[in-house]
C-alpha cells in the first residue's frame, strides 16, 4: 500500500508530530508512506531527514510557529499557482490513500486531484471545530464532502465537527492522537540529569509548547506570584510570536530567577527535561487533543490543566481546574506533596499506556 501525507507545516507542533509518528509506524510495517510538505519548515524537515524518513517539499513558503485564519487565506491563494506542479506529484506517486491535515491542505487536495479518483481521501483535522457560519460554512461543507473520513484526533474535537456539520457525522470519527511510550522511559536519575542540564535544586514545573496567546504561559507568571513556597522554578519550552512579550513580562516581575524561558528545545532532549520535572503546568486555553500532556503523562508527571481542555481520554488522574484560583491551588498542592505528585504521577504513566502510537498507528491501518 502507498500512502502519501499532505501537511502545512508550522516550525513543530502536533500535526507535524502525529505525521512523524504516523510515519514511523507505517515504516515498521514496510509500508510505502511519503510526507509532502506544502510549505517549509526547517525543524520539521531536520527530524524527517534524522529519521531517514521520505518527504517532498513543495514551496519554499515558510510559516511563523502560530497563524492567524487571515494568515492561513494567504497561504491557500500563494499555494494555488501549484496546483499543477503537486497534481503531478501525486499522480506520480500513484497512490492508494491520501491522509490531509489541516487547512489550507483540506480545501487544496480535492482542486488538485479534480478528475482523478483512484486515493481515498481522508482528513485529519487537529483542533477544535469553530462553528462556520454563511457562505464560509456552504465551502467548507462542500470540501469535506469530496472526504471518504474525516478524523477528530479527540473525542473532543470529533464531537465539534459533527456539532458543526451535522449533514456529514456519518463521515466522522474519532482516532485519537496517540505517542511512542517507549521514547520517554528514562534510566537516568532525575538529580543526574539536572546537573547535567544545569537546572536548579527544589520544586520543578514545566511547560510544553508554542510560545503563542491562546496557551497562556503569562499565567505562569501570575501563579509564581501568587505561590507562597519559595523554592521552586517553571521552566517555559517552547518558540512563538509570545517570546518578547513573556520575556519583558518576566523582567517587569522580576521572576528571571523563578521562570526559565528556554525556547526551542529539540524533540530528542524533552524527554530529559521532563524526567528532570516535577509537575506539568499546562494553562492553555484551546487545544484539539495536547501531544505535550500525553508526553508529560508518559514522563511519570502530575498534570494540571483547565476543564475547558479536558478530554476523557487523559483518564482520571490529571488535575482539572474550573477556574485561574482553583489551578493556583492545584500547583501549591502539587508543590507541597509530593507523594501526592509520586501518586498522580504513577497513574498517569499507567493509563496513556492506552494510548500508545502502536494503537493508534492500527486504527488508521484498519481506516485506510
Amino acid at each position: 500500500m502507498k500512502i502519501i501525507s499532505i501537511i502545512t507545516p508550522l516550525k513543530f507542533g502536533g500535526g507535524e508530530r502525529l505525521t512523524i509518528d504516523l510515519s514511523r509506524c507505517f515504516k515498521s510495517k514496510n509500508l510505502d508512506f511519503v510526507i509532502y510538505n506544502l510549505t517549509k519548515s526547517n525543524e520539521f524537515e531536520y527530524i524527517l531527514k534524522n529519521e531517514g524518513l521520505s518527504f517532498v517539499n513543495i514551496s519554499t513558503i515558510q510559516l511563523s510557529s502560530t497563524i492567524s485564519k487571515k494568515g492561513y487565506l494567504l497561504i491557500f491563494f500563494k499555494l494555488l499557482p501549484l496546483i499543477y506542479k503537486v497534481r503531478k506529484n501525486i499522480l506520480k506517486e500513484n497512490a492508494d490513500a491520501i491522509l490531509v491535515n489541516g487547512f489550507p491542505a483540506v480545501f487544496l487536495v480535492p482542486i488538485f486531484l479534480i478528475g482523478f479518483k483512484k486515493p481515498k481521501l481522508i482528513y485529519i483535522h487537529h483542533s477544535l471545530k469553530s462553528k462556520e457560519k454563511g457562505a464560509v460554512r456552504k465551502v467548507y461543507l462542500y470540501f469535506l464532502k469530496k472526504y471518504q473520513k474525516i478524523v477528530g484526533v479527540s473525542s473532543l474535537t470529533a464531537k465539534s465537527l459533527i456539532d458543526s456539520f451535522p449533514e456529514i457525522k456519518d463521515k466522522i470519527i474519532c482516532i485519537s492522537n496517540g505517542l511512542d511510550c517507549k521514547k520517554y522511559y528514562i534510566k537516568e536519575d532525575k538529580f543526574f540529569i539536572r546537573k547535567r542540564l544545569n537546572l536548579p535544586n527544589g520544586f520543578i514545573g514545566i511547560n510544553v509548547g508554542r510560545l503563542a496567546f491562546f496557551k497562556n504561559q503569562n499565567f505562569l507568571i501570575k501563579i509564581a506570584k501568587n505561590i507562597s513556597k519559595k523554592d521552586f522554578t517553571f521552566l517555559i519550552l517552547g518558540e512563538g510570536e509570545e517570546y518578547k512579550n513573556l520575556k519583558d513580562l518576566i523582567s517587569k516581575e522580576k521572576l528571571e530567577n523563578k521562570i526559565k524561558l528556554l525556547g526551542y528545545v529539540s524533540p530528542e532532549q524533552i524527554p530529559y527535561y521532563l524526567k528532570a520535572c516535577d509537575a506539568f503546568i499546562f494553562p492553555s486555553l484551546k487545544e484539539g487533543f495536547s501531544l505535550a500532556i500525553l508526553e508529560a503523562m508518559t514522563a511519570g508527571l502530575p498534570v494540571v490543566i483547565f476543564e475547558n481542555i479536558y478530554v476523557e481520554e487523559l483518564g482520571h488522574s490529571i488535575l482539572v481546574a474550573k477556574d485561574e484560583e482553583e489551578f493556583i491551588e492545584y500547583v501549591q498542592k502539587l508543590m507541597e506533596n509530593s507523594a501526592l505528585r509520586k501518586k498522580l504521577g504513577e497513574e498517569n504513566k499507567k493509563w496513556v499506556q492506552n494510548l500508545d502510537i502502536n494503537n493508534m498507528g492500527e486504527k488508521y491501518l484498519s481506516l485506510l
